[in-house]
C-alpha cells in the first residue's frame, strides 16, 4: 500500500508503516474519540505533522484541528529555519520598504502556506501598529479571502512601542526600524477524484483545477514623524501560487484466486 501511495504522489523519501500504532502512542496523538471496530484499522491519530531533525528530535509541529487542512511541509521548514523560498513581492515607498514572501509556490488544495513580512521603515518615520485606535490606520497585510482560493489568514506582528507624541498630547502604539511579521495562509480544501461511483460530478464542482493562480494582497499603513503624517496608504499586489492536481490513491489489488467449479 505504501509503495503504491508513494508512486501515485511521486514521493521519494521513506514512509513509515506504523503497524500497531506504536509511533502514534509515542507522540501522544492517538485520537481516543474514535472507537475501534472491525471495519477500521486501530490507532487513528489526530491529523497533524511533526518536523524531526536527523537525531529524531521534534523541531516543530502543526495541528490544524481539521483533517482537510494541513500545513505544507515547506511551511514547517520555513518557520523553523527562516527559509522562505516561494514567490515574493517588494514594495518601496518614501517611508518604507516591504518584502512579502511565501514559504512555497507549489501547494495542494487545503494546505497552509507560511508568510513572512519584512519592513524596513526609514527614519524618522514610524507606522502605526495593529492595535492602534481609530482614526489612525494600522499596518496590515491583508490577503483577499473573499474569492475561491484563499479562505483564511493569520499574521502576527511583534510587540509595538508605546510612544508619546507631544504634538498630539497622546501615546500611540507604533513600529519603527526593522519589523518582521509571520503567519499563514490557508487554501480552500480540494477533494481528490472520487473512488466511489456517482460522486464524480460533485467532486469536480468542488475541486480546484490545477494551475497557477494570482493571490491578491493589500499593504495598508499610515506613516508619521514627530511633526507630520501622510494620508493612509493602500498598495495592492499579487503573488503567484501553483495548485497541483490531486490524484486517486491506488487501492490494493486483491490476490485472491477464483474458485474452480
Amino acid at each position: 500500500m505504501l509503495a503504491k501511495f508513494a508512486s501515485a504522489y511521486a514521493i521519494d523519501f521513506p514512509l513509515l508503516a506504523d503497524i500497531g500504532g506504536l509511533v502514534i502512542d509515542q507522540f501522544g496523538v492517538l485520537n481516543p474519540n474514535i472507537v475501534p471496530n472491525e471495519r477500521q484499522a486501530a490507532g487513528i491519530p489526530f491529523p497533524g505533522q511533526f518536523l524531526l531533525d536527523i537525531r529524531g528530535r521534534v523541531r516543530a509541529k502543526s495541528f490544524t484541528g481539521d483533517l482537510r487542512h494541513r500545513a505544507s511541509g515547506t511551511a514547517l521548514v520555513a518557520e523553523s529555519f527562516d527559509e522562505y523560498r516561494g514567490p515574493s513581492a517588494v514594495i518601496e515607498t518614501p517611508e518604507l520598504r516591504a518584502v512579502i514572501k511565501l514559504s512555497t509556490g507549489h501547494v495542494y488544495g487545503g494546505q497552509e502556506v507560511s508568510v513572512r513580512v519584512d519592513l524596513d521603515i526609514s527614519p524618522p518615520w514610524h507606522v502605526y501598529a495593529a492595535k492602534v485606535a481609530s482614526p489612525y490606520q494600522p499596518i496590515t497585510v491583508d490577503f483577499d479571502i473573499d474569492g475561491d482560493l484563499v479562505t483564511a489568514q493569520d499574521l502576527s506582528w511583534p510587540a509595538p512601542t508605546d510612544t508619546h507624541f507631544d504634538a498630539l498630547d497622546a501615546s500611540l502604539l507604533v513600529h519603527h526600524g526593522l519589523v518582521k511579521a509571520t503567519g499563514r495562509l490557508r487554501l480552500r480544501w480540494s477533494p481528490p477524484p472520487s473512488i466511489f461511483g456517482g460522486l464524480d460530478d460533485a467532486v469536480r464542482r468542488r475541486a480546484i483545477p490545477p494551475g497557477t493562480y494570482p493571490i491578491t494582497c493589500t499593504l495598508r499603513y499610515q506613516a508619521c514623524t514627530d511633526e507630520v503624517c501622510v494620508e493612509p496608504i493602500a498598495i495592492r499586489f499579487t503573488l503567484p501560487i501553483s495548485v497541483a492536481a490531486t490524484v486517486v490513491t491506488p487501492q490494493p489489488t486483491s490476490t485472491a484466486q477464483p474458485e474452480e467449479s
